[in-house]
């Protein structure tokens, strides 16, 4: 089973993904705007990769200490960045973010959250986008 996984595991999983979205969309129109399916494919697929996760982790941990003590600390780095970018966020808004929180029943702390969140993805992707573009450099004078 490793083998196949390891071989046709990313195939499979766009061909499954694909299947899913396919499904989701003719659910979606067909009962004309609600996508119970839709919403009940992706949270299943949402638990079956944390689970893999979650196994594949320990027993990666166990196969190779080592590298898991890096994992941790890298793991712990981030969650310390995200915990920093948590508390410097005010979490009182104006403006029409203040209108939807209201809407939405958001809450001071659940609002310094999602922008400690979203403040650690953009600055996540800006240092992915920056390594990309250093890695191609230095590949082209390779």
């Amino acid at each position: 089973m490793y083998k196949y996984l390891s071989k046709n595991g990313q195939v499979l999983a766009l061909v499954v993904g694909g299947l899913l979205a396919v499904i989701a969309a003719i659910t979606l129109y067909s009962t004309k705007g609600e996508n119970g399916f839709g919403i009940a494919a992706a949270i299943g697929l949402v638990i079956v990769a944390g689970a893999a996760w979650a196994i594949l982790g320990v027993i990666s941990a166990a196969k190779n200490p080592g590298g898991a003590k890096k994992g941790l600390i890298l793991f712990g780095s981030l969650a310390a960045f995200m915990l920093i970018l948590y508390l410097a966020s005010s979490g009182v808004e104006t403006g029409s973010l203040a209108e939807t929180m209201v809407e939405f029943d958001v809450s001071e702390s659940e609002s310094k959250m999602i922008s400690g969140f979203v403040k650690t993805a953009i600055v996540l992707s800006v240092g992915a986008f920056i390594s990309f573009i250093v890695m191609e450099v230095i590949n082209i004078f390779k």
